[in-house]
Order: structure tokens, then sequence, then C-alpha cells
């Protein structure tokens, strides 16, 4: 059974309890591992991201805890 990294919990706290039981049967049923990269932010993070083009919109999931980013490991190095 695959576990999160203690950087996943983190950007998994607050997120809303259904996306965390998809991304928790995600960890388990995906064949490469990966990580949360994003989880709830506040509205000053999210403006920083559309400010620097990371992010298209201020109505953004990830404000309500409705979104969670995700990058994949590959040969031990996360790939974006």
């Amino acid at each position: 059974m695959r576990r999160w990294s203690q950087r996943s919990l983190n950007n998994l706290a607050g997120v809303h309890p259904d996306l965390r039981r998809v991304m928790d049967r995600a960890l388990q049923e995906t064949p490469n591992d990966f990580v949360v990269t994003s989880g709830v932010r506040t509205l000053a993070e999210q403006r920083r991201l559309v400010a620097a083009g990371a992010s298209q919109t201020m109505n953004s999931a990830h404000l309500t805890g409705y979104a969670v980013d995700v990058a994949y490991y590959l040969d031990g190095e996360i790939t974006w």
C-alpha cells in the first residue's frame, strides 16, 4: 500500500473530503507514484499565481478545496 509523502499530506490539508477520497484511491490505483503539489489556496496565493501567469483565473476551485494539482515521479524526479 502506497502512502502519501509529508509534502502531499500538507497539500491535501483542507481539501474537500470527497476529493480526498478520490486522491487516496488514485494513489493506490495508478501504476506510477505522484505527489500533490497544490491543494487549498488562499486568495493572496491565487492572486500571486494569476499575476505570475501560473493560473488563469481568480475563480479557481483551489479556493474552495475542490481542486488539487499533481505531478508524477519519473525516475525519482518530479515531472511537469
